[in-house]
């Protein structure tokens, strides 16, 4: 891409690099209603109570005599693992959901028409649906 200053060409990499700082002041700039600074203030507080806690308990499962900067480490990384765990959990509950409504749409008309290998297949159908929502709501 050509730099409309200079007529040179710039790589993606000196692309991205002065977008990202162009963009970055503008954004920073940007106001905050007065109800969002609240709410991003009380969202800190709370994310800053569960990491201060969670800290505290690991350096107090390794019987440490003070937190140290690996437990606080530690906290934020089982934090956002849990997060990515509840994510898994609701895909596992949706397509669960999905396989059980495919059963139920499908299982009797292939009761009707007698087709064996259809009625295997919507019962691994159901029993997969029921097991992904088993894992999705422990």
């Amino acid at each position: 891409m050509a730099d409309e200053k200079s007529g040179n060409i710039m790589d993606n990499n000196q692309l991205n690099e002065n977008t990202v700082v162009g963009n970055e002041s503008d954004i920073l700039g940007m106001e905050l209603h007065l109800n969002a600074r609240n709410r991003i203030k009380e969202h800190v507080d709370h994310f800053s109570r569960l990491l201060l806690i969670q800290s505290k308990t690991l350096a107090f499962s390794d019987n440490a005599d003070v937190v140290s900067s690996s437990h606080v480490d530690k906290a934020l990384e089982l934090a956002i693992s849990e997060k990515k765990r509840h994510k898994l959990k609701e895909v596992f509950k949706i397509l669960g959901g999905a396989f059980i409504g495919a059963f139920v749409s499908g299982f009797y008309n292939s009761l009707v028409a007698s087709e064996t290998l259809a009625i295997v297949f919507y019962v691994a159908l159901v029993l997969t649906g029921v097991t992904l929502v088993f894992l999705g709501i422990l």
